[in-house]
């Protein structure tokens, strides 16, 4: 399967070597798959000690959040899974590959065992792939491809393969970076991997400025908390012309620490593990990892991860905060606890 480094590469979430051992690895596929994701069988990434904590036996997320994208293969601790249709569109750990869009017919008829081999390709090779795909359906004939250049993984003077832009701190403005995230998406990122409010205002300044703009090329746009991801159709938009367009925004951004935004409070009832909730755990226990360290009981597992000093004290916990959103997305968690309509 072709695909792309990207969008969190080496140096800065990976070594170097764990990229090119995955493109050099065949991968086995899990029987525990589906539409949320193809699993892989067990595997271990060489993640950078700093960027990989573990806390209570419990492997910690690598971000406050981070935005996921269709195709992209997501390392969840050491378990890879290509994110599929009813995946997450939030969560907590790395994407050091995304797939080709116009391979993802290939992921659909996998089975458990099959082994895929994933080569990098480069985004202008992507788009004649996706190009040829179209005529391929319209006509219902082979179309012959053209033949790139395979793309070098290395970093360039530290910064990832995957990274479009990358431009430093000043007085009034945090570190940003673009990331490639496939053929079809960009990651835009702010600031270090801190829960910074002022990180989540500008992204708030910078999608409205894009709706204004309206290009057409632009389809949709999911913030994070300090991340902005772009979804564009290639065959409107080029990624280059889309980096230009996204920094001319950039520039229209003034000081966002006296920003106000409108809100309002909402009142959401919870309920503490239901029975719809408890299968599901006995259901991750039975085929997934009967010993991962939330299990046998995720409310217990609050409490001992969080020192409380009782199961009472996880609901009162949950029950006296107040919160702030501050994205929203699917995501797919471990949790004892849903709303309730």
């Amino acid at each position: 399967m072709a695909c792309f480094t990207g969008p969190h590469g080496a140096p800065d979430f990976f070594t170097q070597e764990s990229i090119d051992e995955f493109f050099a690895s065949d991968w086995q596929v899990h029987y525990n798959s589906n539409r949320l994701g193809v699993r892989f069988s067990w595997a271990e990434a060489k993640l950078d000690a700093a960027e990989r904590p573990v806390k209570r036996g419990c492997i910690r997320p690598t971000f406050t959040t981070a935005n996921m994208r269709l195709a992209a293969i997501n390392f969840t601790g050491d378990f890879p899974v290509i994110l599929t249709r009813d995946g997450p569109s939030l969560g907590g750990f790395v994407c050091p590959v995304t797939i080709a869009k116009a391979e993802l017919w290939k992921v659909g008829q996998v089975k458990p065992g099959d082994r895929i081999r994933f080569f990098p390709i480069s985004v202008e090779d992507a788009v004649a792939r996706e190009k040829a795909m179209d005529r391929s359906v319209e006509t219902l004939q082979t179309t012959s491809l053209a033949e790139f250049a395979v793309p070098s993984l290395a970093d360039r003077d530290g910064v990832s393969a995957a990274g479009l832009v990358s431009l430093p701190a000043t007085f009034s403005t945090p570190a940003i970076v673009y990331r490639q995230a496939g053929d079809n998406y960009i990651l835009i990122e702010y600031g270090e991997n801190v829960l910074d409010l002022a990180l989540r205002l500008r992204v708030h300044v910078l999608m409205q400025h894009l709706r204004e703009r309206a290009h057409p090329g632009i389809k949709e746009l999911s913030p994070g908390v300090r991340s902005l991801q772009v979804r564009y159709d290639s065959r409107e938009i080029s990624q280059q012309a889309l980096v230009a367009l996204l920094l001319e925004q950039e520039a229209r951004i003034g000081d966002v620490t006296q920003m106000k935004v409108p809100s309002r409070i909402v009142h959401l009832p919870m309920a503490f593990e239901d029975s719809a909730t408890l299968d599901a755990v006995s259901r991750y226990a039975d085929t997934v990892r009967a010993s991962a360290p939330w299990l046998p009981n995720n409310v217990d597992f609050i409490q001992r991860i969080n020192g409380l000093p009782s199961r009472e004290a996880v609901m009162e916990t949950l029950f006296d905060a107040s919160y702030l959103i501050l994205g929203i997305g699917r995501c797919v968690p471990r949790c004892a606890v849903r709303g309730a309509d």
